[in-house]
C-alpha cells in the first residue's frame, strides 16, 4: 500500500491502519487512544504542517481523485442510451454529480449547435438541468 501511495498525502491511510488494524497487531485489545505526549522533546510528535488548509486541501483532492479513478474502473449505466460501459467512457457535467456517456453527450452537444441552442445545453437529468461545469 506504501508504493502505491508514495508521494501522497496519507492521513487517511494512517488513520484507518491505526484505527483497524494496529491495536491488533501490537496486542494493545480492542481501542487506541491517542493523546498528545507530555515528555518534552518527543520527536515522534513534531509536525512539518505549516498551513492545516493546505494540507486539508490536498487530502481532500487526493480522496477526490482515488474515488474518481475507483468510479472509472467500474461499470455504469448511461442514462441516456440505457448502455453498460466503463466508467472511462463517461464525462462528469461538472455542474452537478451526473455522468453520461461521451458519446451520447457528444451528439447532444452537435445538436444544440447546429440548432444554434447552446445556451439550452444542460444536464439531461430531468430532475437536474444544471449548466455544463
Amino acid at each position: 500500500q506504501a508504493k502505491e501511495l508514495e508521494g501522497s498525502p496519507v492521513v487517511f491511510a494512517w488513520g484507518s491502519f491505526l484505527r483497524d488494524q494496529a491495536a491488533s497487531l501490537l496486542n494493545l485489545g480492542s481501542e487506541v487512544h491517542l493523546m498528545i505526549s507530555d515528555v518534552e522533546g518527543d520527536i515522534r510528535g513534531i509536525s512539518q504542517l505549516i498551513d492545516p488548509m493546505v494540507t486539508l486541501m490536498e487530502v481532500m483532492q487526493y480522496d477526490q481523485q482515488k474515488e474518481l479513478s475507483l468510479w472509472r474502473q467500474q461499470v455504469h449505466q448511461c442514462l441516456i442510451c440505457f448502455l453498460d460501459k466503463s466508467g472511462t467512457h463517461f464525462v462528469h457535467l461538472g455542474g452537478c454529480l451526473h455522468a453520461f456517456c461521451q458519446e451520447c453527450l457528444g451528439d447532444m452537444a452537435k445538436i444544440h449547435v447546429r440548432e444554434g441552442s447552446i445556451s439550452e445545453l444542460r444536464c439531461p437529468q430531468p430532475d437536474c438541468r444544471a449548466e455544463f461545469g
